[in-house]
């Protein structure tokens, strides 16, 4: 498998791991999320925006 596509899988199971969070009732911070996932906290913020975006459209 390319990088580029075992990116893309990782960090859509990192979007899928906030989500699950956050829809069940527990909002952790980015730095309780950063040491979840294995990813900077800068990382977390990005994912975050990305699913603000997607639930806004």
């Amino acid at each position: 498998m390319p990088s580029h596509q075992f990116e893309k899988k990782v960090r859509i199971n990192r979007i899928l791991v906030i989500d699950e969070m956050i829809h069940s009732g527990r909002y952790p911070n980015a730095s309780v999320l950063a040491a979840r996932t294995e990813v900077n906290r800068r990382t977390i913020l990005r994912d975050v925006e990305y699913l603000r975006d997607m639930y806004r459209s």
